[in-house]
């Protein structure tokens, strides 16, 4: 009886999920039923007001979860919550809420009536959320082709759109390719560790690093002159070693004292935890024994995080982006840019800052050229571009090189200015957005959407006060002082400084300088190009100007008061730090 209710208990961790899994179903069953029997509309307007109940309920499901059972874990410890995770999940359903109520009249313009556009947003989002909660690679692949395979079908919901099926069927090809990529790449650290669980791995595979000579001629002093427990039990083995006759003080000193001396002797060794490893319950001494083993676990994880890149859109990883971003409908566009990065930036540090820290340090450099080479991508080509949503996807390329430079660091702040920098830069980005698609031109065919940067030389004539909130965002987005933008870039260089790569973040400063420049050719084009004769802009109603109002308030609220999210971000590295 005592064990029924501890499971009941411990599924309450997941009861956002499972509430949004049961009102998935619940607007299937009431498009299915009641679309025969009424206009399309009228269904596309309920199933909306239907959804967007859904994710304010569903926040208030979130922020009031005990924090006493977020490190509760489920379904045999395949599903995971804890503080990082929790606090993921409340600003991804947050940018979702706005995602929603925003492409509601495009979609009614477009006349794209369909119920199920509302549905596999929601399919997508609940993908998101068990990416988050996921703590094995099985769930985590699950849960991410979930959330593809709802992107697949909205790239390519404009039926009547050749474009629009081009760029489905594109991002179907190109995002089976990264799945299978993903697919093989946990199969071989499945196949070489007899594991796929996170926390099994971290405990098999934490305390394994790669040094070298200089580190060991620095540890040796310390390791003579200080107890070996202090070190947590950490002793270092040959790579063409078999194993250490005894497993003491003795043979580990005369094995450090006259490494040197040893012929045929590497340039690396395997630095592992005999708590972990050689413990009585323990079979994993051969793996470690071969270091082609712990090569292929690197591989592996090289693979994992093309997989990933590639979902994120990070050079030169991006290729598909552009095209799909451009024939797509707008909004199906804007939830591509907005709802799948911190999510799949989230599982990035659970992969790599949790169950492989022990490899970061030999990934270090693929992910620094990575993440610089994405930001040198991003700036440059951006600034040749004259279609907005193109424009628009070259600078996320950059902004997520800035990302991943964060990530790049192995520090704590790094973490820290992670979480910082990319909730910044979402909220900047909803506005941008949000401004593209409500901001409709009056052409004398209505579905006609916004193309050409041009375009927007009369929205200061046609919105003034709404033109000035855009220059304000635009300038927080290209890192201007003392603009939020500008704190968080800012910080994400002193960190990649403190990790000591100083010429990587020289470059990342020039490539911020440069890509100011399409930044203010969109404010130049907004209040100092020649305007033609009429007004072009359908004027917002009170709904859609509340909304952009609000956005922008959200974004004045972090310039007034960084501290809020600063601390937020602070709580959880720290937190994923003591883990």
């Amino acid at each position: 009886m005592f064990s029924n209710s501890l499971l009941c208990l411990k599924n309450i961790t997941i009861f956002s999920e499972i509430f949004l899994s049961i009102s998935i179903l619940l607007i299937l069953l009431y498009g299915t039923f009641i679309g025969t029997k009424k206009k399309k509309l009228l269904i596309q307007n309920s199933t909306f007001n239907l959804s967007i109940l859904i994710i304010i309920l569903l926040f208030y499901i979130l922020i009031n979860e005990n924090t006493f059972l977020m490190d509760s874990s489920n379904f045999n410890n395949s599903i995971s919550n804890d503080f990082i995770t929790y606090l993921s999940k409340i600003f991804i359903v947050s940018f979702s809420f706005f995602c929603i109520v925003i492409i509601k009249q495009y979609l009614k313009n477009q006349r794209l009536n369909q119920f199920e556009y509302i549905l596999l947003t929601l399919f997508s989002l609940l993908g998101i959320l068990f990416l988050c909660s996921s703590n094995d690679f099985i769930t985590a692949y699950l849960a991410i082709e979930l959330q593809s395979l709802s992107f697949y079908v909205l790239a390519a919901f404009k039926k009547n759109s050749n474009f629009s099926v081009d760029a489905g069927l594109k991002y179907f090809i190109l995002g089976s390719l990264s799945s299978g990529i993903f697919l093989f790449a946990a199969s071989l650290i499945y196949g070489f560790t007899g594991s796929q669980n996170f926390e099994d791995l971290k405990d098999l595979l934490f305390w394994v690093s790669l040094f070298s000579f200089d580190f060991i001629n620095k540890l040796d002093m310390f390791i003579l002159s200080k107890d070996l427990n202090e070190i947590y039990s950490v002793f270092f083995l040959k790579t063409y070693c078999n194993s250490f006759s005894s497993l003491n003080e003795e043979s580990i000193f005369s094995f450090l004292i006259n490494v040197h001396t040893l012929p045929g002797t590497e340039e690396e060794f395997l630095i592992i935890s005999q708590h972990n490893v050689f413990s009585d319950n323990s079979n994993n001494f051969d793996f470690f024994c071969d270091i082609s083993n712990i090569a292929i676990i690197k591989f592996s994880l090289i693979l994992l995080l093309i997989s990933l890149f590639f979902k994120i859109a990070i050079a030169p990883f991006h290729i598909w982006s552009p095209d799909i971003y451009e024939n797509s409908a707008t909004s199906s566009s804007f939830l591509f840019a907005i709802l799948p990065k911190l999510g799949l930036f989230l599982f990035m540090i659970k992969l790599l800052y949790y169950s492989f820290y022990g490899f970061f340090e030999s990934l270090q450099l693929f992910l620094t050229i990575i993440a610089l080479f994405s930001i040198i991508i991003g700036s440059f080509t951006a600034l040749e571009q004259r279609k907005l949503k193109t424009l628009i996807v070259y600078s996320s390329i950059s902004h997520m090189g800035y990302s991943l430079l964060a990530y790049s660091s192995g520090l704590f702040e790094g973490i820290q200015m992670l979480f910082f920098y990319l909730i910044t830069y979402l909220l900047t980005g909803v506005f941008i957005w949000s401004t593209f698609i409500l901001f409709k031109l009056k052409y004398k065919y209505s579905n006609k959407s916004n193309k050409d940067l041009s375009e927007f030389n009369l929205l200061f004539k046609t919105n003034k006060i709404m033109a000035l909130l855009m220059m304000f965002v635009l300038l927080s987005l290209a890192g201007f002082p003392p603009l939020i933008g500008f704190l968080s870039k800012a910080n994400v260089f002193l960190v990649a400084m403190d990790s000591s790569m100083f010429y990587i973040a020289i470059l990342a400063i020039l490539c911020s300088v440069i890509a100011t420049f399409y930044y203010l050719r969109i404010i130049k084009i907004l209040f100092f190009e020649n305007k033609l004769v009429g007004n072009l802009f359908y004027c917002l109603n009170t709904q859609n100007s509340s909304l952009l109002v609000l956005i922008f308030y959200c974004v004045i609220l972090l310039f007034i008061n960084p501290s809020f999210i600063y601390l937020i971000c602070y709580k959880s590295s720290l937190l994923l730090s003591l883990s």
